[in-house]
């Protein structure tokens, strides 16, 4: 609700008067806001403009139109957990550690072969050894992590088996509403 009103505000219009030159200059707001933000950090992969070829999105670049379609098929708590895998700030324990969240005293996965990531759980957990065959394409081949997270055919199979690993509490209910009991 606030980056509504931020938006009506900054083009003194409300939202449901907009006509076609309104939604162009918040996009180039928001795309100028995100590049001075990143500016100061060193962990960019990938800058506004870069293609890795084939439909695949770099993690964490600007919010380009072939970024936005990552989201297009995906419910909001999918949207949400790509988001948050894509830029490492999601519920696990490297994050939660870094932030020195009580009870996280390691960022170390339960599986004690590294840090408790999106990453590690997609391709080195070994408690996630037999769901891994559920991450592949439609011939059969599996889906590298970069894939998973940057391309619009996989991100949906990708947020529902990170779902379905149970370890990220914050989309226990989602998981429920969207897939079952699964």
């Amino acid at each position: 609700m606030a980056s509504r009103k931020w938006a009506e505000k900054w083009t003194r219009k409300l939202i449901g008067q907009w006509d076609q030159r309104e939604k162009p200059l918040v996009a180039r707001d928001w795309t100028e806001r995100w590049t001075r933000a990143s500016g100061t950090q060193t962990n960019r992969l990938l800058w506004p403009g870069t293609d890795l070829g084939g439909g695949q999105v770099g993690l964490d670049p600007a919010p380009t139109a072939q970024v936005l379609s990552l989201h297009k098929s995906l419910q909001k708590a999918e949207s949400a957990l790509l988001v948050q895998a894509r830029t490492g700030k999601i519920g696990l324990g490297k994050f939660l550690h870094n932030r020195k969240v009580p009870g996280f005293e390691t960022a170390q996965c339960r599986c004690r072969a590294g840090f408790e990531t999106p990453r590690h759980i997609v391709l080195y957990c070994i408690e996630e050894a037999g769901r891994r065959g559920q991450l592949m394409d439609q011939a059969g081949r599996k889906w590298t992590y970069e894939q998973l997270t940057g391309r619009a055919q996989a991100t949906k199979g990708f947020a529902r088996w990170m779902m379905g690993s149970g370890r990220l509490g914050q989309f226990a209910l989602a998981k429920r509403l969207l897939y079952g009991s699964e």
